[in-house]
């Protein structure tokens, strides 16, 4: 079994100086196969001329100055919510005149609070995003009538609009009331999940064009290595049992083949990662704490075929890749037999799938460039958009016809006008679910000193348990006539105050903020 093995190895290494299926430059390539049927039609349509989008203008705290704050937002993997804001302001399916709109977009960068090591906080976004939808309700007709029906946002996180990075705390939360009605545009997709409604839109996580641009390698560079993957196997910090993360399908890869030569897996994370996948057959893309993650775009990009092992998983623009034909499937409970699979795919199989991933339509579609180009992951948002049209009339309501709750949900998150509006005999029962949000901020670990160095971690989109630290929880009800220094000083002692505004300064925040920020967590740890 292994020398055959070891033969089928060799027939595709051959096969990869031969056919030459191995990197491509964007936009080119010698060797693809059109993606046919349905599927390359789709995947190729244009949306300009069948729709128009109403972009809303809001004050710039709710995208641009948070933005100005942290640029680092422009490069992490939930960047795609601020680039889909640029293109459609310059895009020609945009319409200054509201009543002509088909659709209306709602900038709101709900991802870019980061941590010091560049992942978002999510306890502001749903305070935040009630907060435009209260704007844009009071100044503007268009959303009371459908009460968001012909309304879409971008919510890259984790779970999408469930607003919460832990999958358990995810479910529990449910997508934002607000939000029950409009469209989503998400990375999160996974079907039979609370966090995924019907009608929303799977999109690619944000990868860098530029960045894997410069590390394209010869076109005729064969393809060496048969399975890749680089990435986490446990999370120790956080799962010590190692049975929920990746519901153990990563655990199961290690133990099954850490010593398997066919296979070429590790922790560590090389300089050559974007250079080795251009060099491998298939490269493993295993679910983490959420099903999705960068790997799925990397692979494609580079040429190596997906392995994709995430039970349920909605995969991005599925309507329009054609992914049982460039990928394989895996179930998580089948991990163990994964070599007797990936070995038993026939070698004119694997040729086909390579063709079709050379496709410059395929890569397209996988990215956002800047600026737009023809056929890329924009243009697959609005032609998911287009296709959802004309409106059924059903969504129009009827004059003072209500359907959402404004003020479901934790009170913290409302606005504070809604917060007045909460009825006194559902105070005691809110301010314990106040209580509890507040502990599940400071449940939050400190970040481990071996990750620091996560920039380019494939797995940094499930990692976040390990990196959230309990200093960078915000407290959106600040006390600003509170004096903090001679306080913090009694409360914390000078070496704990020390430690604490060494990491603010490491957080590139506003120094009195933070000082604020330590003060009003101490007081909730006491309060709690």
């Amino acid at each position: 079994m292994e020398i055959w093995k070891w033969v089928f190895v060799g027939v595709l290494w051959y096969a990869g100086f031969v056919l030459s299926t191995g990197a491509v430059e964007l936009g080119r390539s010698q060797h693809t196969e059109r993606i046919s049927g349905s599927a390359g039609d789709v995947l190729e349509d244009d949306p300009v001329g069948r729709l128009k989008v109403f972009v809303y203008e809001l004050p710039r705290k709710y995208n641009k100055k948070i933005l100005q704050k942290d640029p680092r937002c422009l490069t992490h993997m939930f960047a795609a919510e601020i680039f889909m804001h640029r293109f459609l302001l310059s895009s020609p399916v945009r319409t200054l005149n509201p009543d002509e709109a088909d659709w209306f977009y709602t900038p709101v960068y709900t991802t870019c609070d980061l941590t010091t090591n560049g992942l978002p906080l999510p306890f502001k976004s749903p305070r935040m995003m009630r907060s435009a939808i209260q704007l844009i309700s009071s100044n503007w007709p268009y959303w009371n009538r459908t009460e968001g029906a012909d309304h879409f946002f971008v919510v890259p996180h984790d779970f999408g609009a469930c607003f919460h990075y832990q999958e358990e705390k995810a479910i529990e939360r449910g997508i934002l009331p607000l939000l029950q009605r409009a469209t989503l545009v998400q990375t999160f997709g996974q079907r039979n999940h609370v966090c995924l409604k019907d009608g929303s839109i799977t999109v690619p996580p944000y990868a860098p064009p530029q960045k894997m641009q410069t590390h394209l390698i010869p076109e005729k560079t064969p393809r060496s290595i048969f399975v890749y993957f680089r990435g986490l196997f446990y999370d120790v910090g956080n799962d010590p049992e190692g049975g929920y993360y990746a519901r153990g399908a990563r655990a199961a890869v290690w133990e099954n083949f850490k010593d398997n030569p066919l296979f070429d897996i590790s922790t560590e994370h090389p300089a050559t990662y974007y250079e080795d996948m251009q060099r491998a057959v298939f490269c493993l893309c295993p679910l983490g704490w959420a099903p999705w993650s960068p790997r799925l775009v990397e692979a494609v990009i580079f040429g190596c075929i997906p392995v994709i092992i995430a039970d349920d998983i909605v995969l991005p623009f599925a309507d329009a890749i054609p992914w049982e034909e460039i990928g394989v499937y895996v179930d998580e409970e089948d991990v163990p037999n994964l070599d007797t699979i990936l070995t038993s795919i026939p070698p004119e199989v694997i040729l086909r799938k390579q063709r079709l991933l050379a496709n410059p339509s395929m890569k397209q579609a996988m990215l956002f460039p800047q600026p737009a180009q023809p056929g890329d992951a924009f243009h697959q948002v609005l032609n998911g958009l287009a296709r959802k049209l004309p409106h059924d009339r059903s969504v129009y309501l009827r004059p003072g016809e209500k359907i959402l709750n404004w003020t479901a949900g934790p009170q913290k998150e409302l606005p504070k006008k809604q917060q007045q509006q909460k009825e006194p005999q559902k105070e005691e029962p809110q301010q314990q679910e106040e209580e509890e949000e507040e502990e599940e901020e400071e449940e939050y670990e400190e970040v481990e000193e071996e990750e620091e160095d996560n920039e380019d971690d494939p797995d940094e989109e499930t990692n976040q348990n390990a990196q959230i630290s309990a200093v960078e929880n915000l407290n959106d009800d600040d006390d600003e006539d509170e004096e903090p220094t001679e306080k913090l000083l009694k409360q914390f002692g000078k070496d704990q105050l020390i430690n604490l505004l060494r990491e603010a300064a490491d957080g590139h925040r506003d120094f009195a903020d933070k000082i604020q920020q330590v003060a009003d967590l101490k007081r909730r740890t006491i309060r709690a």
